[in-house]
């Protein structure tokens, strides 16, 4: 009797580790798909202007 309360315990273990481990894997890939959506170049653009002669305006 016990061996079959053990093996019923080891299919409900297996069958909720499958789960998790197919959540985990649709999570993933939502991960990775809204992490590429969201990849774009960056530009830095910077300007300067030295005059001489102490220009206040």
């Amino acid at each position: 009797m016990r061996g079959g309360f053990t093996m019923a315990n080891d299919e409900k273990l297996r069958d909720y580790l499958k789960r998790v481990v197919a959540e985990l894997k649709k999570t993933q890939k939502r991960l990775l798909d809204v992490e590429s959506e969201k990849s774009e170049p960056i530009a830095i653009v910077g300007m300067a202007c030295r005059l001489p002669g102490g220009v206040a305006s």
